[in-house]
């Protein structure tokens, strides 16, 4: 160890330049993300959320598994085996104030595998919602529209439910098709199903506005329901108007909605028309 005496000072134009005794990482900036977990009681919440019951006493703790797989999403990974890329785990785990951290893909992929039912997936689904719940300072959004999307991910390999369906980037290609529901101006997500890729965009829609809207509707005021033409379906609109709510779901224009448009006298003006 240096002293004060035998430390060397470097001058480069005029700046002092010295070592210090902090240690120096490519990973720094994971010590933000890391401070904000704090913040939040992000790695608290996460060893009660998984429907998990570890047996052997060995095995490694829920939060030190789950911000692994955190800490591969964060980077950019597309697949579990870029654990073997993601750095140096020490300098990971001593950020993140972790004992051990998952090394192998097969540490993540077996955890993964032993939620084997739905009931599981309600559970986890339910809790992080819970928690999220709490995160989220609902006294500033107040009112906000309900929207409901459904998107193509297109994928690699032998995953259950990856069908052939309807994928505009890579046709043939299997994939899953999952709902999503969030706010639509505060960008919150409040929902996800995943769906295999064969199914419609309409599928299972109506149970998923239910339990979003039971998710919600007791938090903050809900303006109405946005949706793309994939959900213009006479029971999903019965749902919404039976909460009386507004809805704003675009329709395909066959020729009898056409006409309907064509009959319609009155109409309620939302924009001032603007002259050119």
């Amino acid at each position: 160890m240096m002293t004060k005496k035998t430390e060397k000072i470097h001058r480069i134009n005029g700046v002092k330049v010295r070592f210090s005794e902090k240690k120096i990482t490519a990973y720094g900036g994971f010590s933000l993300l890391a401070m904000f977990f704090e913040k939040i009681n992000f790695k608290q919440a996460l060893s009660g959320l998984m429907p998990i019951v570890e047996i052997s006493p060995n095995a490694m703790k829920a939060e030190e598994k789950l911000l692994g797989f955190v800490t591969l999403m964060i980077t950019g990974a597309s697949r579990f085996s870029h654990m073997l890329y993601l750095g140096n785990p020490e300098i990971i785990k001593t950020v993140f104030g972790l004992k051990r951290l998952p090394l192998a893909a097969t540490t993540l992929t077996r955890y993964f595998n032993k939620i084997q039912n739905t009931e599981q997936v309600d559970q986890l689904s339910e809790g992080i919602w819970g928690y999220l719940k709490k995160v989220v300072d609902w006294t500033k959004i107040e009112a906000d529209w309900l929207s409901f999307d459904a998107t193509v991910i297109t994928r690699y390999g032998e995953q259950e439910g990856a069908e052939r369906g309807y994928n505009p980037t890579k046709r043939g290609r299997p994939s899953h098709h999952p709902l999503l529901a969030f706010l639509n101006g505060s960008k919150i997500v409040l929902n996800l199903w995943n769906r295999s890729g064969n199914t419609s965009s309409a599928n299972n829609i109506i149970a998923f506005f239910e339990s979003c809207y039971h998710r919600v509707s007791k938090l903050i005021k809900i303006k109405g329901v946005l949706a793309d033409s994939g959900f213009y379906m006479e029971s999903f609109i019965e749902a919404i108007e039976s909460k009386g709510l507004n809805y704003v779901i675009t329709a395909k224009l066959y020729s009898t909605i056409q006409r309907k448009i064509y009959e319609t006298s009155t109409w309620t003006e939302i924009e001032p028309e603007k002259c050119s």
